[in-house]
């Protein structure tokens, strides 16, 4: 995945607010038209149909709460298109997996994606999530919940800071979208707005969860524990592991109980800094899942569908629920870290409990 060098001048300006949800801001960069037709050609994107708008882009630190419900602060990035029109509809755009706390849109990375939607025309917001950006702390990855507040106060934070501080606001169209891991927080936005009934605050216009994990405790488990094959980004099983046991507490009380040495020494050193890249931790995790976590821990959650960490997976399971507006749910059905039959039953489950336009689309048959 690609990164976006910003801060160029670091920090162009710094203000401290005082919203419900804003805490400060501060501006990133403002993009030039064609220096966003640069960065999107970049990423391989045709632009010569688009458009195009410069683009603002500011960090913002704000209110939100942790795993356990308790008040935190997190930050990420908002994306302005600079354009004749003082409305725009906003777009929440989710990132895929990064392992350092440091790779955030609140420190410019994954912004050549929100310069695709702010580009051409949409208020685009990027939460860094928890225990990244400035939320320190063990990332709670794959973690539904928080997933989704961290995005949703994100946005009414954004929404504060366009009031008072720029000429813009957003139109109430809210639409979401994201990639990998950013699939799963997708949906997990998407759930959580419905069940919650925010919906006359965040009008879901449409979602577009790409490559998720959403049906983790089956269609993911199923093929990463498989004995049958090498789970090639070995990586992704102690990070989720870790969130895990972050959020519920009861996966182990050691990282010995469920990691061969010397893994587990650097597992537990990984996790607790939060500051290694994904290359850092493959260079520690070149081997299989059974080389380096403890056969009696693999026998056990393979043969116990109630151990804890089926359980904790079964929680963060979401497609237990029928959205009322329309899903394309993308998908490459060569992939082989997070499998297509992930959004080929959450497209089966969601219609059998009655969703009404839900779809998921194979993008390339033969792309990973």
């Amino acid at each position: 995945m690609k990164f976006l060098f910003v801060l160029l001048p670091v920090l162009l300006s710094v203000s401290v607010c005082s919203g419900k949800y804003l805490v400060s801001s501060e501006k990133i960069y403002h993009y030039k038209t064609e220096e966003v037709e640069y960065e999107l050609n970049d990423w391989d994107w045709r632009t010569d149909s688009m458009n195009l708008n410069p683009v603002q882009a500011f960090k913002i630190v704000y209110n939100t709460i942790d795993v356990f419900g308790e008040p935190t602060i997190a930050s990420g990035a908002i994306l302005i298109p600079n354009k004749a029109c003082n409305t725009m509809p906003l777009v929440a755009l989710q990132h895929g997996t990064s392992f350092s706390s440091r790779n955030a849109p609140s420190n410019g990375y994954e912004l050549g994606e929100g310069l695709f939607f702010a580009g051409n025309g949409y208020i685009t917001v990027m939460a860094d999530y928890l225990g990244m950006g400035v939320n320190e702390g063990i990332h709670p990855y794959h973690h539904w919940q928080s997933q989704a507040t961290a995005c949703i106060d994100l946005i009414r934070a954004a929404r504060e800071f366009l009031k008072d501080s720029t000429n813009f606001l957003d139109n109430g169209q809210l639409f979401l979208a994201g990639y990998s891991q950013g699939g799963h927080a997708s949906m997990s936005i998407h759930k959580y707005i419905q069940e919650n009934k925010l919906e006359t605050e965040f009008n879901i216009v449409a979602s577009a969860p790409m490559a998720g994990a959403y049906d983790m405790s089956d269609s993911q488990f199923g093929q990463v524990f498989s004995d049958q094959q090498a789970y090639i980004t070995a990586p992704y099983i102690p990070f989720l592991f870790a969130g895990y046991q972050l959020v519920y507490g009861n996966l182990y009380n050691d990282y010995n109980e469920f990691y061969k040495q010397p893994f587990a020494d650097s597992i537990q050193h990984y996790v607790t800094t939060g500051t290694y890249e994904y290359e850092d931790w493959s260079n520690i995790l070149n081997e299989t899942y059974r080389d380096f976590m403890q056969d009696s821990v693999i026998d056990n959650f393979k043969n116990n569908p109630n151990h804890s960490v089926n359980v904790a997976a079964r929680k963060n399971d979401i497609i237990d629920w029928a959205p009322q507006q329309p899903v394309k749910i993308l998908y490459c059905a060569s992939d082989i870290v997070v499998f297509p039959q992930n959004s080929i039953v959450a497209e089966k489950k969601m219609k059998a409990l009655g969703a009404k336009d839900v779809e998921a689309i194979d993008l390339n048959p033969e792309g990973d």
